[in-house]
């Protein structure tokens, strides 16, 4: 090109590239370079692992966003906190609650920031259900709360009064249920 004040030139790929000019007027001429990088476009993404579970859920996050990025600020969805830092490409965080959480992550370009979001699904904590047969009525609620679970042991219908040793119980040794579940028993 051969004007004072070329146009402008649009790069279409990222790279490094060598810009050269050249002056020329009646005393000579002169030649000047320059390196000209462009990066690709700021993208922000993260993989989540695991992205769903039961309570208590133990989740990693890493970033897969593009280079150039300055800070990377995380937020684990409502009420879960937040971490955030220059060197924070990666993040781990624990969900101790049911439900659907909208995980963000915010990473700071040259450009401004940019944000992806995720979700993680955390099902209710499981448990695994003990033995109550031979079990005293009296030491039944101690036992079904050493074993994780938060509801309670009532007694069948037609169970004994008193301290009764357990015979039968509504749900079935060695499987898992959720860990709000109750039971009832009988002996």
């Amino acid at each position: 090109m051969s004007s004072q004040d070329p146009l402008d030139h649009v790069f279409e790929r990222a790279g490094t590239f060598i810009v050269t000019m050249k002056a020329s007027n009646i005393w000579g001429s002169s030649t000047t370079s320059m390196g000209v990088t462009v990066t690709d476009p700021s993208t922000v993404d993260f993989t989540v692992s695991p992205s769903s579970g039961s309570a208590p859920l133990p989740v990693t996050f890493t970033s897969t966003s593009g280079p150039g990025g300055t800070n990377y600020a995380w937020t684990f969805g409502a009420g879960q906190g937040s971490a955030s830092g220059a060197s924070m490409t990666s993040a781990n965080h624990t969900y101790n609650a049911a439900g659907t959480y909208s995980v963000t992550l915010t990473v700071t370009f040259p450009s401004g920031p940019v944000q992806a979001t995720k979700t993680v699904t955390v099902g209710t904590a499981q448990c695994l259900v003990p033995k109550l047969s031979g079990v005293k009525w009296n030491n039944a609620q101690s036992a079904w709360y050493a074993a994780g679970f938060g509801g309670l042991v009532s007694r069948l219908p037609g169970a004994p009064n008193g301290n009764f040793t357990i015979t039968s119980q509504t749900l079935v040794f060695n499987t898992t249920q959720p860990c709000t579940s109750n039971v009832a028993v009988s002996g």
